[in-house]
């Protein structure tokens, strides 16, 4: 991924949060790469799918069992224990 200095995802969700009038406590965020930490850590919480690469697994709340698209049909489908 490539973006103009100083811009990530995190800044992204920031306009968006503020567009739509929401806090990021309301907010919870699937990832499953390196570019996906900025927002990931801005989120309540953080969810990796099981072939995230090991550096945003470690610093997330829940890796989902399965990959990819069931991954996030699965975080979808747990209501994340909450």
């Amino acid at each position: 991924m490539i973006s103009p200095a100083g811009m990530n995802k995190g800044v992204g969700l920031r306009a968006a949060l503020k567009e739509i009038m929401l806090s990021a406590h309301n907010v919870v965020g699937i990832g499953d790469a390196e570019n996906d930490y900025a927002f990931l850590q801005l989120c309540e919480c953080s969810v990796a799918v099981a072939n995230a690469v090991p550096s945003i697994m470690h610093r997330v709340d829940l890796v989902t069992e399965a990959e990819d698209g069931l991954g996030v049909a699965e975080t979808g489908a747990s209501n994340l224990g909450r």
